[in-house]
């Protein structure tokens, strides 16, 4: 990467909190990290308390937790 772009990234990064930096991964990596991940979320336990926001993976309940923490003062 030539150090125009470096300083562009890293701008980007410090202003947007994240930046895009096309082909610094291999396919193979990708191909490989892929199959890891579908290993671990195949055999990851769902507690029927956990919510699904149509990614499969566990959201959080700080948002119930306070509108009934909220609730419960009035």
């Amino acid at each position: 990467m030539i150090p125009d772009v470096v300083i562009e990234k890293r701008n980007q990064l410090i202003q947007d909190r994240y930046c895009v930096i096309d082909n610094i991964l291999t396919q193979e990596f990708l191909d490989e990290l892929r199959r890891e991940s579908d290993r671990m979320l195949d055999n990851v336990e769902h507690p029927p308390t956990w919510e699904y926001q149509g990614s499969g993976l566990h959201a959080s309940q700080r948002k119930k937790i306070k509108q009934k923490h909220e609730k419960n003062q009035d």
